[in-house]
């Protein structure tokens, strides 16, 4: 209404789930337009609606990535940190004996770590913004899944509390 009353065009609508616009103005959306653009990302997975695929997702790109120590998750639609959330696998004790033994990965190795981090999770994830998420992780994976997401890895320099 107010572009209206102006008399200026706005550059896009509100994003609808019915025109399919909607999936350009989250999270997952821009990692894919950046893919196409060939703009650098950080190691991630996108796209990720589902609690097995979420812990699946992690630990792919944990046992690819044995370097990365913070890995980062945001829920699509939110902002202001909001849907934010991070784990720190420094020290968890499955990661460390996978950096000590520098064997090949495998998909069995994928579904041990799989396995552990569904158990480690509820634990260890320090929810950004713990007031909204009263329910902890259960709350917090659950709308992620239901909203979609993405899991990337932190910047090296990066700290978070």
């Amino acid at each position: 209404k107010l572009s209206i009353q102006r008399g200026t065009p706005i550059l896009c609508g509100e994003p609808d789930r019915t025109t399919g616009n909607i999936i350009y103005s989250t999270k997952s959306g821009a990692k894919r337009i950046f893919q196409m653009c060939d703009v650098p990302i950080p190691m991630s997975a996108y796209d990720i609606q589902d609690k097995d695929e979420f812990e699946l997702a992690l630990a792919r790109l944990i046992v690819n990535n044995l370097d990365v120590n913070v890995w980062i998750f945001k829920i699509d639609d939110e902002f202001g940190a909001r849907g934010h959330a991070s784990l720190h696998v420094d020290s968890l004790k499955a990661i460390v004996e996978l950096r000590k033994r520098k064997v090949k990965m495998n998909d069995n190795i994928i579904v041990r770590l799989q396995s552990t981090l569904s158990k480690v999770l509820p634990k260890k994830v320090k929810i950004a913004q713990p007031t909204l998420w009263t329910g902890g992780w259960d709350q917090y994976i659950k709308e992620f899944c239901r909203i979609g997401g993405v899991i990337e890895c932190a910047p090296p320099l990066c700290t978070l509390n």
